[in-house]
């Protein structure tokens, strides 16, 4: 595999020595324009503070939540906008309710067997996903972008919880 170096800085040699200050070379953020079909004005604002949003959530045929956020200037014709990004997440109905929780040093657990399962997998069960879609054509065209994929598992006798996180890239060639 080929590495590549990257000039980071520059720094200006006086005499014998390089006791110039250093000269960073990239843009700051207040520099960097912000998200398109946002009102904040730089990327440094929209760190702070967030963009625009759109936000609708429900309950799928599966039960499921569903939350939707879309990314662009707020406005009665959502449905008519286009080049904004869309994130849809899922949650998994099995681990919205908890079937289990503690009192101090005191674990109260589910009436069923059937529903003590979910509480201690010691495999990665997957809990939610996050899709980033890029959507035009007044919201006609949705086009996947990228996956991540939150999964859980239990080790060491349910001591210790384990989260994983993959991000799956659909347009990546």
């Amino acid at each position: 595999m080929a590495t590549h170096e990257v000039v980071r800085y520059v720094r200006r040699k006086i005499d014998d020595d390089f006791t110039e200050p250093l000269t960073y070379l990239g843009s700051e953020q207040r520099f960097v324009s912000s998200l398109i079909n946002s009102s904040v004005n730089n990327l440094e604002e929209q760190y702070i503070l967030g963009t625009d949003t759109y936000k609708e959530t429900y309950i799928d045929n599966n039960g499921n939540l569903k939350i939707e956020m879309s990314y662009h200037i707020n406005s009665d014709e959502h449905e008519n906008l286009t080049d904004y990004y869309k994130v849809v997440t899922t949650i998994y109905k099995d681990y919205m309710k908890k079937s289990f929780y503690f009192d101090n040093k005191q674990i109260y657990l589910a009436n069923k067997a059937e529903e003590v399962d979910p509480i201690d997998p010691t495999t990665f069960v997957t809990i939610q996903t996050d899709e980033l879609y890029f959507v035009t054509n007044n919201g006609a065209t949705e086009t996947l972008i990228l996956t991540k994929t939150t999964e859980r598992k239990y080790k060491e006798n349910g001591t210790r919880e384990v989260i994983r996180e993959k991000i799956t890239n659909h347009i990546a060639s």
